[in-house]
């Protein structure tokens, strides 16, 4: 049973979508205050037989991309299919922008997520952009690995990467990230040596964390990307399976 939407709860994120969504400006809305534009929402959508709708809308996941850039000619058009099932989609390209351009904030946030699709490849495992948003969401569900299982939806770009040879590849890879990184911060001076601690840090956590975290999504039921058959399939096999996660909870 689809959960009733209480109107007076959404915040103005919300009402400005609903009202997009219909045609309508966040700022013609009747009112002065976020209650008061979210009441001359309502009173809309219900004289317009549009409440189901709305709430179709509103009870549906945000989802999450973490993706390599390499890989955004075959990402971009699974987020253009997700928002057209009504799917809010949380992604740099689109959302950076609320988090003051800040690229540590947007990745905490993108960490937590309902639904956190991971488009992975030999790319985004030697990205450390792509790694630290893994790893922020490996450690926002630490104390419980069944959390971590269901946030995450796994999409393999290339099904090659996770044989063994590949995973120990990789490891050595991170391992001199680290080892480069190291050298880079003891021979910076002054103010930038700091900034380079705190990079240096990060390098270090997913290269300790680099292989369990990389097990533990081998684990899973994945999603394998066949390039040939083309993007439906994959965002088919998405959209299903965010679908029964809704369902279930």
């Amino acid at each position: 049973m689809m959960k009733a939407i209480d109107f007076l709860k959404l915040d103005e994120r919300t009402i400005n979508k609903l009202a997009k969504n219909y045609g309508l400006e966040y700022s013609r809305l009747n009112g002065d205050t976020v209650s008061s534009k979210a009441n001359a929402l309502f009173y809309y959508l219900k004289s317009a037989n549009l409440l189901e709708k709305a709430e179709a809308i509103v009870n549906k996941s945000v989802v999450g991309i973490s993706y390599c850039s390499q890989n955004s000619d075959i990402v971009y058009p699974v987020v253009e299919l997700l928002k057209e099932k009504q799917y809010e989609v949380f992604i740099d390209r689109d959302n950076i922008h609320e988090t003051g351009w800040l690229i540590e904030t947007f990745e905490r946030q993108l960490a937590r997520q309902k639904n956190l699709l991971l488009f992975i490849s030999s790319g985004y495992l030697k990205s450390f952009h792509c790694m630290y948003e893994l790893y922020n969401c490996y450690c926002y569900n630490r104390s419980d690995r069944n959390e971590f299982y269901k946030h995450i939806i796994p999409i393999a770009v290339d099904k090659t990467i996770f044989n063994s040879k590949c995973i120990n590849r990789l490891q050595r890879y991170w391992q001199k990230q680290v080892e480069d990184k190291r050298r880079e911060t003891y021979e910076m001076k002054g103010i930038r040596m700091g900034l380079l601690h705190e990079e240096f840090d990060k390098y270090e956590a997913i290269c300790c964390e680099f292989t369990n975290i990389l097990l533990m999504v081998k684990n899973m039921s994945m999603i394998v990307m066949e390039i040939e058959q083309g993007i439906d399939p994959v965002a088919k096999s998405i959209i299903q399976r965010i679908e029964l996660r809704e369902a279930k909870s």
